[in-house]
């Protein structure tokens, strides 16, 4: 069993966890914020077994976009 944690940028995280429940994936969603400017970001905590790591990590690399 693995904790998987992701720090992602509001507008992404309402598809994100909307992909991970498609899934069936259980996240917790927290609000965090910090960075330059304090921008307001999304905390997303699951559980998954050693084998779903690389499924979860596809999903946020699908759904979430790099910022500059």
């Amino acid at each position: 069993m693995k904790l998987v944690v992701t720090i992602v940028h509001n507008e992404d995280a309402g598809a994100l966890v909307d992909a991970l429940l498609e899934k069936e994936f259980r996240a917790t969603r927290l609000h965090s914020s910090g960075g330059f400017l304090k921008q307001s970001n999304a905390t997303i905590l699951l559980g998954v077994e050693d084998a779903e790591v690389d499924e979860v990590v596809g999903i946020v690399r699908e759904k979430c976009t790099s910022r500059t």
